[in-house]
């Protein structure tokens, strides 16, 4: 009993004189004589990711083009509708029937719109023609305007050929490289071929009219210009007499003048659906600059429209998480989840939910926030740099996303960081880790024969830890 008294009463003061020696040697070495290190530990690498600043607001889905059919009422009396409300219908279907009052008028109109239809559409197909042989070589820039006879973004150009003739239309581009020039080529053609449809279903309309009257009957079919759903029968006879829209969809809304600043045509757009339980993506096609209403009282709101994307991406990319694998490497890792592709079909009038993406820096060197050091005047990162030391690195910050800050410069893709300022931390200083016994080659270690174990070594590298 008085052996463990006496051991006691040596081993405590000279545990706490130990102590002591070292936190004096620390306080008073002025010249940095002793070593001192950092301990880490937890440490992570600077990722990659994709960061965005977004406004959010709503809208809701419409079709994307609303025809309207008109009946003249001097060229007959209508008898009946041949559709119902909301029925699917194709291009040459019929709407309506009305009988003749005046069968020699009606025929001559008929005549005379057919004829100005098919010199419409052989207008729109020279212009097609024309635009197709107009070839630009790579070294080539763009020309500031192309030939008259080809118009190409002119308004109506092809409803009137004298005055298509008589006009040349600049084309205005912010780039005058070869691809510019293509791509405007390319879209004025598919421009064209729309346009040249709808003429020609408008022809093949007025020829039916007139080959019904040419049958030796008084009753004539309306049939739809193109395919879509009815979505308007007007029983008062009113016009328009019917509306068919269109089955592709958009989505239209409104944005507050406090955000309409902060809103450009060509953004793009996330959309989640949640009535269809779908996320898509979508571009602003059109975005008003004048009002919807005028009222100094109330804010004023700005109508836009937003196509979907051919190939919406399904992935979420706001999709990584923070995860320690403690017990491999102390790495901070990232998982990617992803969006399965919609199933259910949309509707018109179904109510979508808009995050529309401001400002973006994709594949960007990013780190969680919790990772700049703390306490400090200027954003810095504690960098494990290639010499093994500890590095209080300046960084200048980019965008930032809930738990996710960019880096604009300082730090790059794949350096070695402090992930948690647990332990102790001091710039300039070697900086130790603690042992991942898992990821320790034992069998290596203590394979005498390979004089890879060095005893001495071993023990002194324990002791300096």
């Amino acid at each position: 009993m008085l052996r463990k008294k006496a051991k006691k009463r040596i081993v405590v003061p000279a545990i706490l004189l130990f102590i002591g020696i070292n936190i004096l040697l620390v306080i008073f070495d002025a010249d940095q004589t002793v070593d001192k290190k950092s301990y880490v530990k937890q440490w992570t690498q600077v990722f990659t990711h994709d960061l965005y600043h977004t406004s959010s607001t709503e809208g809701i889905l419409t079709p994307a083009e609303d025809t309207p059919v008109y009946f003249d009422d001097d060229q007959g009396r209508f008898l009946q509708f041949l559709v119902e409300k909301g029925e699917h219908v194709q291009t040459g279907d019929g709407l309506f029937e009305y009988q003749v009052s005046d069968y020699q008028e009606t025929e001559a109109q008929l005549q005379q719109q057919t004829e100005q239809l098919e010199e419409e559409i052989a207008a729109i197909e020279n212009a097609i023609a024309q635009i197709n042989a107009y070839q630009f070589s790579e070294s080539e820039t763009m020309p500031s305007s192309l030939p008259s006879s080809l118009a190409p973004f002119g308004p109506d150009t092809t409803s009137n050929t004298d005055s298509a003739a008589e006009t040349e239309t600049d084309i205005e581009s912010d780039s005058s490289s070869a691809e510019e020039a293509k791509y405007l080529k390319e879209q004025y053609i598919a421009e064209k071929q729309i346009e040249l449809a709808e003429k020609q279903a408008a022809l093949n309309n007025a020829q039916s009219q007139l080959a019904e009257l040419a049958a030796g009957g008084d009753t004539v079919t309306i049939e739809s210009p193109v395919a879509g759903i009815v979505t308007e029968l007007n029983q008062s006879l009113a016009n328009p007499l019917t509306v068919v829209s269109s089955e592709e969809l958009i989505i239209e809304g409104t944005l507050p003048e406090g955000k309409r600043k902060m809103i450009e045509q060509g953004m793009e757009v996330r959309i989640s659906i949640p009535d269809a339980a779908i996320q898509l993506n979508g571009t602003i096609q059109s975005l008003a600059d004048v009002p919807e209403q005028d009222n100094e009282k109330k804010q004023s709101d700005y109508h836009f429209e937003i196509e979907f994307n051919e190939e919406p991406d399904q992935n979420n990319e706001g999709g990584i998480t923070e995860e320690l694998t403690g017990e491999t490497n102390g790495q901070t890792t990232e998982e990617e989840d992803t969006v399965a592709e919609p199933e259910e079909t949309l509707l018109a009038g179904y109510h979508a939910d808009l995050e529309i993406i401001t400002e973006q820096e994709l594949d960007s060197a990013a780190v969680f926030t919790r990772q700049l050091a703390k306490d400090k005047l200027i954003p810095s990162l504690w960098v494990l740099n290639e010499n093994g030391r500890l590095e209080l690195r300046p960084i200048e910050l980019g965008l930032n996303m809930d738990v996710y800050q960019g880096i604009a410069s300082g730090a790059s893709t794949g350096e070695w960081i402090v992930d948690s300022e647990k332990g102790y931390q001091q710039a300039g200083t070697q900086f130790v880790t603690p042992i991942k016994e898992n990821l320790v080659p034992w069998r290596q270690i203590f394979h005498r024969n390979e004089g890879t174990f060095k005893p001495v070594s071993f023990l002194t590298g324990i002791v300096s830890r």
